[in-house]
């Protein structure tokens, strides 16, 4: 039997932790589906669930990046695991149930849950930023974006309006999108 190679093994640990992510934002997703329009849901609860998926797909391309490396220290073999591990913890705490009685709404339940999840992303995106320090990029161009997030979020940390939130979201799906078209151009990594 051949070697397995250890990259291929970090590799597969990372993305198994990232399809448990996904998996969750996807039923998530069908769940907002099945409910009849205007049947207790807040548009920005659900733009971030939906956000959620675009973010774990990000994590995910960048899984051949792992595969590159020729030798895998345990240390960063933890570092590289704790991106979609904080990222799967970020997804549970948007999409987990909410209490239908007594809660006080969608909109209620949002910013209940809004100041955890913000400082989970905060974390997965200076994770981004780190892990291209650990695999020996540097500071890319592409972490300008990751920044940009760790702003969003530490304002929307401080944040009560849900007009700010509302407009946040929107802020964040535009530096998504843009990141994304510029990584499909090759004009970043």
């Amino acid at each position: 039997m051949g070697e397995v190679s250890t990259g291929l093994l970090v590799a597969l640990m990372y993305v198994t932790i990232l399809s448990m992510g996904i998996g969750s934002v996807l039923t998530a997703l069908a769940h907002v589906l099945r409910r009849a329009p205007g049947a207790g849901l807040d548009r920005v609860h659900v733009a971030w669930v939906a956000l959620l998926l675009i973010a774990h797909l990000n994590l995910f391309w960048h899984t051949l990046d792992l595969l590159s490396v020729e030798s895998w220290a345990f240390f960063g073999f933890l570092y590289v695991i704790a991106g979609p591990t904080l990222l799967f913890f970020a997804t549970d705490v948007m999409v987990a149930p909410r209490q239908e009685a007594t809660d006080g709404g969608a909109e209620a339940h949002y910013f209940r849950v809004s100041r955890r999840f913000f400082l989970l992303f905060i974390l997965v995106q200076m994770w981004v930023i780190g892990a291209d320090l650990v695999l020996g990029r540097g500071f890319t161009p592409a972490a300008w974006f990751n920044a940009f997030a760790v702003g969003v979020c530490a304002a929307l940390l401080a944040s009560n309006s849900y007009r700010f939130h509302a407009t946040a979201i929107g802020a964040a799906w535009l530096s998504y999108l843009l990141a994304i078209a510029l990584r499909g151009l090759s004009i970043i990594v």
